[in-house]
């Protein structure tokens, strides 16, 4: 698995600046795909992990979670626009004492050509990220990277010739009424697997208003409804957290 941590180390190397950097031991099991999976090309499968604080140093509400993927020693990319760039998710402003654990769900169609038919590594990798001067490092790569041995097949709708591309299932906001609000607001979503979801209301100075426990919901259409009674007249911004995807829009009260 040498090969695995270069690449990591390569994909995330973050600039280091004035000050010393944290230092940060995640490691990630990963559950889903399991080991014997047969992952069809252009057929979406989930993908479950875990992740876990296990060094002594607490990461901090202003650092993030950084996820990527592999087959083998490749990590996998999508294309956009015309380039091509690897695929990342980010839990974002996550808090994780020493022990604390987060859960990773996502769902994602892979395209490849024959030529990857056979048995693979599939892996989810991890590293703590911030982009301030204080930067956060992880201190040990060899339990960043969690693999399971899968089966692909490209079937008939694989193509491509060495390269395996990626197209992400994403969680989205549908429909958020009515708006303007007067005793309630209904935040309509589309869930691509199991996520957890919180909903945030802020005042336009960026302060919580208003938050919903966070719940974990099915995959598919889903609806969550909240008493905005206790609100002033005026605009305020929400902000709809579902798993890995935060959605973000302008919210108006008006009784």
């Amino acid at each position: 698995m040498k090969k695995i941590y270069a690449i990591l180390t390569a994909a995330l190397c973050l600039s280091v600046g004035a000050k010393a950097q944290r230092l940060i031991d995640l490691s990630i099991t990963t559950s889903s795909p399991a080991a014997g999976t047969t992952i069809e090309a252009g057929t979406a499968f989930n993908i479950s992990a875990v992740v876990t604080n296990v060094g002594n140093t607490t990461l901090q509400a202003t650092d993030s979670v950084l996820f990527y993927y592999a087959v083998d020693n490749s990590l996998i990319t999508y294309t956009s626009g015309g380039n091509t760039y690897y695929l990342t998710n980010l839990r974002v402003n996550k808090q994780m004492a020493p022990g604390d654990t987060i859960q990773l769900n996502r769902s994602m169609n892979l395209n490849f050509s024959s030529s990857f038919n056979g048995t693979h590594d599939f892996c989810v990798l991890v590293r703590p990220y911030n982009t301030s001067t204080d930067s956060v490092k992880d201190a040990v790569l060899t339990n960043n990277s969690g693999c399971n041995s899968v089966t692909l097949d490209s079937g008939a709708t694989g193509t491509g010739v060495n390269t395996i591309t990626a197209t992400e299932a994403h969680n989205e906001v549908t429909n958020v009424f009515p708006n303007p609000a007067t005793s309630n607001v209904n935040v309509e979503m589309t869930l691509s697997g199991t996520s957890e979801v919180t909903v945030r209301v802020l005042d336009l100075m960026g302060r919580t208003v208003m938050t919903t426990e966070s719940r974990r919901y099915g995959k598919g259409k889903q609806s969550i409804s909240l008493n905005t009674t206790g609100l002033n007249n005026g605009l305020y911004l929400y902000q709809v957290v579902m798993g890995d995807n935060i959605s973000s829009g302008k919210l108006y009260i008006s009784k």
